[in-house]
C-alpha cells in the first residue's frame, strides 16, 4: 500500500493539479492526503475522477487558504471515524490479511497562536484507541529541542517520526542568500505496534517546484515493490 501527503499550497496554480497529476501517475497512491487545496467540492471531485480514485472526502477550501481533502481507491477498506478542517482520522483494514490499524491525516494550524490546538488534537486521537496509528501531515513544527508542545504531544501519543529517503528538509522559502531557510515540517509518524507490522516501510521525500512542500509518500511494504525490468544492450 502507499499513500501520499502533500501541501500543495493551493491547487489553483496552473501547474498544481498537472503536478498532481504526475504525483498520482509515477506513485500510484493507495490514499492521498491533500492539504491547502483552496479549491471547491466540485474541482476536486474533477480530480478524483481524473486520477482514477473511487472515494473523496473534501473539507474546506472555498478561500485563498486551508481546505483539505483525502482521496482513496476502491481497494482500500477505509472507515472514517472523525474529521474536521485540520484532519482526518480513518480505520484502514486489508480483507486479505486481516490487519487493522489507524491513520490520522494531519494539518497542523497554520496560526502559532492557535497551534496548541493540533497538539491537543493529537491527545485526543490517541486517547479514543489503542493499537497500530499512523500518522502523516505537515505539522506546521520542526522537531527541535526547543519545540515542546510538539515533542510533549508526541511522547504522550508515543509516535515517532519515520526517516525518508531524499533531501534533508520538507520545506523551503525559495528565498536567496543568508535567508534561505529549510525546515522539516512535513513527516509521517508512527507507533512501535504500527511498525511492528510494516517493518520494511519506506519514506520518500519528493520536492516539487510549484509548492514550498515537499511531497511526502509512504511505502508500507517496499520489499514487494516491483524490481525495475533490466535492459540488454
Amino acid at each position: 500500500m502507499k499513500i501520499m501527503s502533500w501541501n500543495s499550497r493551493g491547487l489553483g496554480n496552473p501547474r498544481g493539479i498537472p503536478t498532481l497529476r504526475d504525483f498520482v501517475r509515477r506513485e500510484a497512491p493507495d490514499v492521498m492526503f491533500i492539504m491547502e487545496t483552496r479549491s471547491r467540492t466540485a474541482r476536486m471531485e474533477f480530480l478524483k475522477v481524473q486520477m482514477g480514485f473511487s472515494c473523496f472526502l473534501p473539507v474546506g477550501g472555498s478561500g485563498r487558504r486551508g481546505g483539505v481533502c483525502l482521496f482513496w481507491r476502491s481497494e482500500v477498506n477505509l472507515i472514517l471515524r472523525s474529521y474536521s478542517p485540520f484532519h482526518f482520522d480513518v480505520l484502514v483494514s486489508d480483507c486479505t490479511s486481516g490487519i487493522s490499524w489507524h491513520l490520522s491525516a494531519i494539518y497542523g494550524h497554520p496560526e502559532t497562536s492557535l497551534r496548541h490546538n493540533t497538539w491537543n488534537l493529537l491527545r485526543l486521537l490517541k486517547d479514543q484507541f489503542s493499537g497500530p496509528w499512523l500518522c502523516c501531515g505537515d505539522f506546521n513544527k520542526i522537531l527541535d529541542i526547543s519545540m515542546r508542545g510538539f515533542r510533549e504531544a508526541l511522547d504522550y501519543c508515543q509516535l515517532r517520526s519515520l526517516p525518508a529517503v531524499g533531501p534533508l528538509y520538507t520545506w523551503c522559502n525559495f528565498w536567496e542568500g543568508p535567508a534561505l531557510i529549510h525546515e522539516w515540517l512535513d513527516r509521517f509518524l508512527s507507533n512501535m505496534d504500527w511498525l511492528a507490522l510494516f517493518p520494511n516501510c519506506q519514506v520518500s521525500n519528493l520536492p516539487t517546484p510549484v509548492s514550498d512542500h515537499s511531497c511526502l509518500v509512504l511505502t508500507t511494504d517496499v520489499s514487494l515493490q516491483p524490481t525495475p525490468r533490466r535492459t540488454r544492450l
